[in-house]
């Protein structure tokens, strides 16, 4: 079963797309181009750790599939955060741009925790099974 946004037949994404479109530039007209220039800096830096976060994971491979899917939803939970804290630091002054910092901090200490617990993984396959 194909997804209902993506069904040929579904008359509901002719009426969701102008819906969510009028939606993206009324926040554009309201923030004006602040909002957009936190997604010029923080897009790139967020694709760039989910894309190596994966890699990670893949290169790691546990022998569950679900561990990827985990990872990848705590990547996207911990983004929308850091995504928020960013756009209300934008308005204190010396404030925006240290969420970057802590997700990159916070993303290098998680694949960290995962390098460890599969190592341990591995030598409980190894020595006691």
């Amino acid at each position: 079963m194909r997804g209902f946004l993506f069904n040929d037949t579904s008359k509901l994404k002719l009426y969701l797309w102008p819906i969510l479109f009028r939606i993206i530039l009324s926040i554009e007209f309201k923030t004006g181009a602040r909002m957009f220039a936190i997604y010029r800096v923080m897009l790139p830096l967020l694709l760039v750790v989910f894309v190596a976060m994966g890699l990670w994971v893949s290169f790691l491979h546990f022998p569950w599939e679900w561990v990827m899917y985990a990872v990848m939803g705590l990547e996207v939970c911990v983004a929308t955060v850091v995504m928020a804290v960013e756009y209300q630091a934008q308005h204190v002054g010396s404030a925006s741009g240290w969420g970057s910092f802590g997700f990159l901090g916070l993303s290098a200490y998680f694949a960290f925790l995962l390098g460890i617990f599969r190592l341990l993984l591995w030598g409980y396959q190894k020595f006691w099974v």
